[in-house]
């Protein structure tokens, strides 16, 4: 039998951490794109782009605001939000509460301030949405110019499972930011 010293066992234990602990966050993010239930989150004009946050399209939203149902709760706590399908496709956001719900899709937030005691505007986990770095200026401006006029119809497809949501896509004018580019190229 081999003596492992406990120096060698602790290294030996820290390296493997190294490895499971960012396989399970890809892992629940690649379970929430394949089973996820997907929401359209209708967005809205963002400030100008921030050259030193690197090459992704930053992402403001319609929907902000959650019912606080009574409930005090203390800005930048995370808390869940219930999350449903609106009349017109776009999702909304239901309540807010301290305790993960027992049904329905969620969404885990960070709390933001409230407003007039019955509803907390929160921080939601996606305002960001990644892409070839080359493409990602021209689908930035894209997405800015589309989105200062009164007919926006922009959105972001996420899918959201077990309070976990990951954005699976941007579209403008109901076509995937990458299609809208290879269209407006082609013209």
């Amino acid at each position: 039998m081999i003596a492992v010293s406990p120096k060698l066992a602790v290294l030996g234990v820290v390296c493997l951490l190294q490895l499971i602990i960012p396989a399970s966050m890809i892992g629940k993010r690649e379970a929430a794109l394949r089973g996820g239930t997907p929401y359209k989150f209708k967005t809205a004009p963002v400030d100008p782009h921030d050259p030193f946050r690197g090459r992704y399209v930053a992402l403001r939203f319609e929907e902000r605001t959650a019912e606080l149902d009574g409930q005090t709760i203390e800005q930048g706590r995370k808390v869940f939000v219930s999350i449903y399908e609106g009349d017109e496709g776009y999702a909304k956001l239901g309540k807010v509460n301290v305790d993960r719900p027992d049904e329905g899709d969620y969404i885990k937030v960070r709390a933001g301030y409230g407003s007039g005691g019955k509803t907390i505007h929160v921080e939601l986990p996606f305002d960001r949405y990644y892409m070839n770095e080359k493409r990602a200026p021209e689908a930035e401006r894209a997405y800015v110019s589309t989105n200062r006029g009164t007919n926006r119809n922009t959105f972001a497809l996420v899918k959201v499972m077990d309070g976990m949501a990951v954005t699976e896509g941007l579209y403008i004018n109901g076509v995937h930011v990458r299609e809208y580019l290879d269209e407006k190229v082609a013209k």
